[in-house]
């Protein structure tokens, strides 16, 4: 609207050029704002970090996570509206597909992380073999 309104009073060049700049800005923006999914291998430990959410298992034990997977579109609308589960940490992203990641720990108030991910196939793959 600001594009428009200063194109309409001065010239429609500089309202195609702050149209630009601002949507250049919000692209930026978006992309350098979006989660970061971080697995790492140290010594015998594995950590995930989804956004600011943090976890860590020992290698060949499952006393945090278990079974990740790769969700249907089906069962990522049912994980957002709390069918799958309730207590889901969710770090979910329109229009990208998502995983699921049951936890195991007692402890955790979480049952399962939900999380997005433009590479689901190679996160999986990670988890199940680290």
């Amino acid at each position: 609207m600001i594009a428009i309104a200063y194109g309409a009073a001065i010239d429609v060049r500089v309202g195609i050029l702050i149209m630009a700049i601002v949507g250049i800005g919000l692209v930026l923006l978006m992309y350098f704002n979006a989660p970061l999914i971080e697995v790492r291998q140290n010594l015998n430990t594995v950590f995930i970090q989804a956004g600011n959410a943090y976890m860590h298992q020992a290698l060949g034990q499952s006393d945090e996570w278990a079974n990740p997977r790769i969700l249907s579109a089906e069962e990522l609308v049912a994980a957002r509206r709390g069918q799958l589960d309730a207590t889901a940490y969710l770090d979910v992203r329109s229009g990208m597909r998502a995983i699921a990641i049951d936890l195991v720990n007692s402890d955790d108030p979480h049952g399962m992380w939900v999380l997005s991910t433009r590479k689901p196939e190679a996160l999986v793959s990670v988890l199940h073999n680290p």
